[in-house]
């Protein structure tokens, strides 16, 4: 509970931009680190495509915090943290995805969004909340997967 109030704090005193996975582009609002937004707008496709080899690219070398539906979250390595998302993604088709809200403080970049899924025969929505942290490289690599 307590991390959920403060995440949600750090998210309300950052500076938010809108991202579809349409690729009309972005919404007007300050963004600390365009990057950032070129970065997310390529998670989306690959999420949107299935495709996780280019998703694999994304995620931080080092430990992940990985929380997928009713699994408890784990800090997870870069080849675990596939495995998870394969493992969820291979239950689900026609997966869409939208980031609402995207911040960034020039080292640490959180996104929070949703997905949409059919499992099952039925249509489901799931909350995404993605943690970024920028590489010595200067991109930006996952570091916290969320979806609920």
């Amino acid at each position: 509970m307590l991390r959920a109030i403060l995440f949600f704090a750090f998210l309300v005193t950052c500076s938010a931009t809108q991202l579809h996975s349409s690729g009309r582009g972005f919404a007007r609002a300050p963004v600390n680190d365009p990057r950032l937004r070129t970065q997310i707008q390529k998670l989306i496709v690959a999420l949107n495509k299935r495709d996780l080899d280019s998703v694999r690219s994304q995620i931080s070398p080092s430990r992940v915090f990985v929380e997928i539906t009713t699994k408890p979250g784990a800090y997870l390595s870069n080849s675990q943290t596939i495995l998870v998302m394969e493992s969820f993604i291979r239950t689900r088709t026609g997966i869409s995805s939208v980031f609402d809200f995207v911040s960034d403080d020039g080292r640490f970049g959180s996104a929070s969004g949703t997905m949409t899924a059919t499992e099952g025969g039925r249509r489901v929505s799931y909350r995404l909340d993605f943690g970024f942290v920028l590489s010595g490289g200067g991109s930006w690599l996952l570091s916290r997967i969320s979806i609920r």
